[in-house]
């Protein structure tokens, strides 16, 4: 009977593990850490980033150079897209909301000073050739009026173009910085692993202190 007990515990035992091992070897830990990858700079923050660090220390060092080769930023095609069409389309498209709205607001700024300006102008236009019925309309002379919608439309066009040549400087740039910036801390979770990590373990409930060792196979 005892013999029988014995050989039921075994064989269960050998059923046990590799079912277990099975069920480890169904997550796919790549995938996992691409998802999370794909929501961009909030994986890189926080708890995600805690629960990122988890799943990538399952991965080979040979997964993480190819995830780090799949989604690391790059400036060139953004730098293009804040000049055309711009609008800050270009960093929103590699994930810089900050970027992006820097630009988008000045680019609205700089869109409203050359409306203004260009509405000006037209109406100094219209006191030049109808200098006789405006005249009389506003009871200043054509001369007085013209300069004055010139200069509205001069300092509108002035205040635009700064506008505009510096914000068309900041999003050649800034692509550039947040791509250098994001890569940094995408290289550090995904950086290779060493063969044996020490780190020590401090259980503040038991009161206890020691190492683990973390083995790369």
């Amino acid at each position: 009977m005892k013999k029988r007990i014995l050989s039921v515990l075994i064989a269960s035992i050998v059923l046990v593990v590799p079912m277990a091992q099975e069920a480890e070897e169904v997550r796919d830990y790549r995938l996992e850490a691409a998802q999370m990858l794909q929501q961009g700079n909030k994986a890189l923050k926080g708890e995600r980033l805690s629960e990122l660090q988890d799943i990538v220390f399952h991965l080979s060092n040979e997964e993480k150079e190819s995830l780090y080769e799949s989604f690391k930023k790059k400036s060139a095609g953004s730098a293009v897209l804040n000049w055309i069409p711009g609008f800050g389309s270009g960093s929103y498209s590699q994930g810089d909301a900050f970027g992006g709205t820097v630009i988008l607001l000045s680019d609205i700024c700089t869109t409203g000073a050359v409306v203004v300006g260009t509405g000006a102008l037209c109406v100094a236009f219209v006191a030049v050739i109808f200098e006789g019925p405006l005249s009389a309309l506003s009871g200043n002379d054509e001369m007085e009026t013209t300069d004055k919608y010139m200069s509205i439309a001069g300092i509108s066009f002035l205040v635009g173009g700064g506008l505009w040549l510096c914000t068309r400087i900041f999003g050649t740039f800034r692509p550039i910085v947040y791509k250098n910036a994001y890569n940094k801390k995408l290289r550090s979770v995904l950086s290779p692993t060493e063969d044996v990590i020490i780190e020590p373990a401090i259980d503040p409930v038991a009161k206890t202190a020691g190492i683990t060792a973390r083995v790369w196979l």
